[in-house]
Formats: structure tokens, C-alpha cells, sequence
């Protein structure tokens, strides 16, 4: 009787192991998949620059020149958390993947000019923001490719949280 239990316990340890491996690999092939389509879509943008399809880019000076003269709004691509470290001036947290549902992103008149910045020119998330604006009907859409690691090495105000946690 004690080798049947003994049986019994190894197959359901076998079994514990195995679903978790399965679990891990099932997880880790979503986020390759994931991961594709990111690259997809980064990939797309790309192909659209090539064929003369592209976002207009903006240089610091005329993302700066914008910026200063009020006419445009500037839309942070990044997560709420970075958006809150700091932020061009006056510009409006629109994580990229919640623009079709954020309601001060919805109320811009869609003939306005719009300014999406994201991190740096390594950064797809205010090229992504910027083709969704696109998609929603907005006309005078702009990337600030150089993003805030630009703006900050220029020297250029920023704002920030009063109190960061």
C-alpha cells in the first residue's frame, strides 16, 4: 500500500510540474505574440515613411516654436506614471493605447494642430499615438520624434508632479 501512495504522489508532483511549465510557456507565447504585433506595427510606420505615406516630424525648434506659441496641443504618448515625473508644458497625458477613450483627447477640435511625443526617437509609442489621432479624424497631426530626452537636454521648461511618491 505505501508504494501505491508513494506511485500516487509522484504522478500528482509530475503533474503539478508539468501545468506549470505549460502555464509559463502558454504565458510566454502570448507575450511573444504581443510582442510581434508591436513590432508589426512599428514595422508599418516605418514602411510608411519609405513610401512618403509618413507622420510629419518635428525638429526641437519647431516642436519648441509650437509649444510656445499656444497654437498646438502636445500629447504625451507615455505611461501616467512617467507623464507625471515630467511633461512639456501644459501637455495632456494620452497613453497611447487609451487615445480613443480619453475624454480631453476627444473634446480637441479635430483641426487643431497636435503635437505626440513619447520618450525619444527610440520610443514608437507617440508615432503609434499619432496614427490612431489619424484614424479618429484628426488633420494636423505632428511626432516630436526627440521626445522628452530631447526637450530636457535643451534645457526647455518641463512640469512635474509637485510631490512624487
Amino acid at each position: 500500500m505505501k508504494n501505491v501512495k508513494e506511485w500516487i504522489v509522484a504522478i500528482v508532483l509530475v503533474l503539478v510540474v508539468v501545468g506549470g511549465i505549460s502555464a509559463y510557456w502558454s504565458a510566454r507565447q502570448i507575450d511573444q505574440i504581443d510582442r510581434k504585433s508591436a513590432d508589426t506595427q512599428t514595422l508599418n510606420l516605418i514602411e510608411k515613411r519609405k513610401t512618403g505615406a509618413a507622420l510629419t516630424l518635428l525638429t526641437i525648434d519647431e516642436a519648441r516654436a509650437l509649444q510656445k506659441s499656444g497654437k498646438a496641443v502636445f500629447l504625451d504618448a507615455r505611461p501616467d506614471r512617467e507623464y507625471q515625473y515630467a511633461h512639456i508644458p501644459n501637455a495632456i497625458m494620452s497613453y497611447y493605447v487609451e487615445v480613443k477613450t480619453n475624454p480631453q483627447v476627444v473634446a480637441l477640435d479635430r483641426n487643431q494642430p497636435v503635437v505626440a511625443y513619447c520618450n525619444s526617437t527610440k520610443c514608437a509609442m507617440a508615432e503609434v499615438l499619432a496614427t490612431k489621432l489619424i484614424e479618429i479624424g484628426f488633420t494636423r497631426v505632428y511626432v516630436f520624434p526627440g521626445g522628452m530626452k530631447e526637450w530636457i537636454g535643451a534645457k526647455l521648461p518641463i512640469q512635474a508632479a509637485e510631490v512624487l511618491q
